[in-house]
């Protein structure tokens, strides 16, 4: 008898020391493999393969590691904390063209270049594919960090894990991940992961150009999608692409995260698609918001951070999308030469939910700004000068608000300051109930019912007259409004407005029509 006959049945004892020999078919399996720690039988029926692993942690060098469609290679492990992994030490790159499958986790390990078809699949508690090495005392320890410069890695079909990680200076999918994810692109990566799905990945170098691509669906619901790249420099940058659609919806208590990561010195993250999660993060040195991206927070919160922003219309009208679902943050973080500064070219509407610009140096908004909602969950945050002593804000266009809505400044780390928003007359003579409030018109006030007020007397001057212990000793800024056909009709009085030395007024753009009697 010999290793020719399709259907005999084989099975190997294997050591830390034993070769994997099976005969593949038509080399639809992984071939000329050798334990080098840990223990493992392998047994093979046909075009399938079966490696039961009776170590916690098993490392196999293989010659190849590829899997023909139609063909499968099963990995029967101790519990799911327990993992195996593979290296390729041959020349081929490995091809997932029929089932990888495990209850454990499995790490496919070839710098040649690792590519999932569109008829692949793995079904496993926890993958990894890297281009990068690593060292076996490194896998031993439970420290994964992944270092070198191989080929690339691409997926077309689908994977499922609790845990999914996929290393390389390039990687794209186009088909369907499902579980906790990680599109890494580097020359040095670190990974730390556990059995829950718990997940962190940190590109810490590259030498070389970096990409990552999501064409396809990540599904990372209840856990963390993270798509990032580090460039070496400008002409060697990181890149991260998003045209898919990413989704990590809440489950139970644990809510879904995504994070679209480029370095802050030479990276850049281009978004469209979809983004789904309560907390969503695009951040790099340069962040490209596409025309047909979708941003839905459920709810939760939009961090975006690049080194500078100017908002246009493309990005107005993504952030009105995001701002329907749930608060947005555009920060930014200046680097070297660039000031870190945020500019509003293009209006933004939108009602409920906070819009937060926060800058490292200024914040000029030369577009108007409006928020129609009514409570102090809605409205708009200006945090300026966050590293530098200079920054500040400048508004040349209305900063339209709700009454009852939030407008608060903060510059640096002093501590932030919360106004109350005026949006009619009324409100406005009731400052003086509270002369060392904070207030900012939300929007235009004509004042023309003031002629009738006090019988002809109008408009009670805030503060009183002639009484510096009711002087206004807080702030008021106009926000770009206008206060119209104010009557003062007090000819007795010396002043028609109370001294107001301690007063900061900004952002009045007129106060038009207006009549006093002295």
């Amino acid at each position: 008898m010999t290793s020719t006959l399709p259907r005999m049945r084989l099975a190997i004892a294997l050591s830390a020391t034993t070769m994997l020999t099976p005969p593949a078919l038509a080399q639809t399996l992984p071939t000329g493999g050798q334990v080098v720690s840990g223990q493992a039988t392998i047994s093979q029926s046909g075009n399938a393969m079966t490696i039961n692993q009776s170590s916690d942690r098993m490392i196999a060098n293989w010659q190849s590691f590829s899997i023909g469609a139609g063909s499968s290679v099963t990995f029967n492990q101790p519990g799911a904390s327990s993992v195996a992994l593979n290296r390729v030490v041959g020349q081929d790159p490995s091809k997932i063209l029929g089932s990888l499958s495990a209850n454990g986790q499995v790490f496919l390990i070839n710098p040649n270049g690792i590519a999932i078809g569109k008829t692949g699949s793995v079904q496993t508690g926890g993958f990894v594919a890297s281009t990068l090495g690593i060292s076996n005392a490194d896998f031993l320890a439970g420290r994964y960090n992944f270092t070198g410069s191989g080929g690339a890695i691409t997926n077309e079909g689908s994977i499922s894990g609790k845990v999914v990680a996929l290393i390389s200076p390039s990687v794209s999918n186009s088909g369907t991940i499902t579980g906790s994810t990680a599109l890494a692109a580097g020359t040095d990566v670190l990974l730390d992961f556990n059995g829950d799905g718990l997940l962190s990945v940190e590109v810490k170098a590259s030498t070389v150009k970096t990409l990552v691509e999501n064409k396809g669906l990540i599904r990372a619901d209840g856990g963390l999608a993270i798509l990032t790249a580090k460039g070496a420099s400008d002409a060697m940058k990181g890149v991260v692409n998003n045209t898919g659609v990413v989704q990590a919806a809440s489950i139970g208590s644990k809510n879904g995260r995504i994070l679209l990561l480029g370095d802050a010195k030479h990276g850049e993250v281009n978004a469209g698609g979809t983004l789904r999660a309560r907390s969503v993060e695009t951040s790099a040195a340069k962040v490209n918001l596409a025309a047909d991206l979708k941003v839905d927070t459920l709810g939760g919160r939009w961090l975006i951070d690049p080194v500078n922003i100017a908002i246009d219309a493309n990005y107005a009208g993504v952030l009105q999308t995001a701002l329907a679902s749930g608060d947005v943050t555009v920060t930014t973080s200046g680097s070297g030469t660039d000031e870190g500064n945020v500019t509003v070219n293009s209006a933004v509407t939108w009602g409920s939910h906070i819009l937060t610009l926060r800058a490292d140096n200024n914040i000029v908004i030369n577009a108007p700004l409006t928020s129609t909602g009514t409570t102090s969950s809605d409205g708009l945050v200006l945090q300026y000068a966050q590293t530098t002593a200079t920054g500040g804000y400048t508004i040349n266009a209305p900063v339209n608000l709700a009454a009852g809505s939030l407008f608060q400044t903060q510059k640096g780390t002093d501590a932030a300051i919360i106004y109350a928003v005026i949006t009619d007359v009324n409100a406005l003579q009731n400052i003086n109930t509270n002369r060392s409030g904070n207030y900012v018109l939300g929007a235009n006030i004509d004042a023309s019912a003031t002629a009738g007020w006090n019988g002809g007397a109008g408009f009670t001057p805030i503060g009183g007259i002639g009484d510096i212990s009711k002087y206004f000793s807080g702030i008021f800024d106009g926000l770009g409004h206008r206060i119209s056909n104010l009557t003062i009709n007090r000819p007795s009085s010396d002043a028609i407005t109370s001294a107001c030395s301690a007063t900061s007024m900004a952002g009045l753009s007129a106060m038009s029509d207006w009549k006093a009697a002295a």
